[in-house]
């Protein structure tokens, strides 16, 4: 038998059936998560966050999508229920100001690589220089290399896309 934990949804709607649920019921669980945290788990900070919040939408719109493609609801909940509105993009400029306590972030992060030493050092420099993937460089072959080690040559099944990718050096 599973365990339910106190408090979690199915803990809540352990009693009421699936086809009841309603968009009221999403909307204050969503809530709740946004406020409290998620049912069942509490939350780690004071402060009300729209990602939990629209985390939980996500993963409710997913559970009862499925819900009613399989023909055990008639409709879905989610549908029309508030999710939390996605943060407002940011510029992030790289404060590279020299003669400014803590301005040069470019030259602290290549410091500290230098401090960190082989082979991770040297890999986060790849990471910053080319823009690649983590695994794109941790997982680098000297096959992969071009014979002057000037490009390289990432094949299609290490790239997130599935298409080679030559990245010059």
């Amino acid at each position: 038998e599973p365990t339910i934990v106190k408090g979690s949804l199915s803990d809540r709607w352990s009693a009421k059936p699936i086809a009841e649920i309603d968009g009221d019921d999403i909307y204050a669980v969503v809530d709740e998560a946004r406020h409290s945290g998620i049912p069942g788990l509490g939350r780690k900070n004071k402060e009300p966050s729209d990602a939990r919040g629209r985390k939980m939408a996500d993963v409710l719109g997913t559970l009862f999508g499925w819900l009613q493609e399989h023909s055990r609801i008639k409709s879905n909940p989610c549908i029309g229920s508030h999710r939390p509105p996605a943060p407002v993009a940011r510029d992030r400029v790289l404060n590279v100001e020299i003669g400014i306590r803590n301005a040069d972030e470019l030259g602290w992060f290549w410091k500290a690589c230098d401090a960190l030493g082989e082979p991770f050092g040297a890999m986060c420099k790849l990471l910053l220089l080319t823009g690649c993937r983590r695994e794109e460089i941790a997982r680098m072959s000297r096959s992969e290399l071009s014979d002057d080690v000037s490009m390289l040559r990432l094949p299609g099944e290490r790239t997130k896309n599935g298409l080679p990718h030559d990245v010059p050096l």
